[in-house]
């Protein structure tokens, strides 16, 4: 991942990381921009295509932080093992998790609480770039839980199959 100075431009769909925590964001309003300042191409939650582009946009965020660390420093076999893991799950969709959501969310407060995990992935994406050895496998097994809450999110708000 690359690390912007003020005013430059960098990779398509990036801006430079602000100072402010994704965590500090309140409102759906608030949590959208916060994460638009990092993913600027990041569509929302409105729609079937906008929630499978905003998955998509974050998953690619999260394994570009992971790859760029997996080259930057050096880990403990175990620790490795885990990083190659968690890059190869950010590479495709949990289909379990996000088939329904994708399709019609339970209600707001649902498609709510997936940004928020959404957003807790992208902070541990930033914080990547400048962990060091010893706090890799405690960021490693934070960004096993981002992923996982995320599924969670997910699967508690897709609405359920009409009988």
């Amino acid at each position: 991942m690359t690390q912007l100075r003020a005013g430059s431009r960098g990779p398509p769909g990036r801006r430079k990381v602000p100072e402010q925590p994704l965590v500090v964001a309140r409102g759906m309003d608030d949590t959208l921009r916060v994460l638009r300042s990092r993913i600027a191409a990041l569509p929302g939650y409105a729609s079937s295509d906008d929630r499978r582009l905003t998955d998509e946009l974050v998953r690619a965020y999260a394994g570009e932080a992971l790859t760029a660390m997996q080259q930057r420093i050096a880990l403990s076999e175990a620790a490795r093992s885990q990083l190659d893991a968690l890059i190869l799950r950010t590479q495709f969709a949990n289909q379990a998790a996000f088939h329904d959501f994708e399709g019609e969310p339970k209600d707001d407060a649902a498609v709510a609480r997936v940004a928020r995990a959404d957003a807790a992935l992208v902070e541990l994406a930033d914080r990547m770039a400048s962990i060091e050895p010893a706090e890799a496998a405690a960021l490693l097994n934070q960004v096993q839980s981002a992923l996982e809450e995320r599924d969670r999110a997910m699967l508690e708000g897709a609405r359920a199959p009409a009988p």
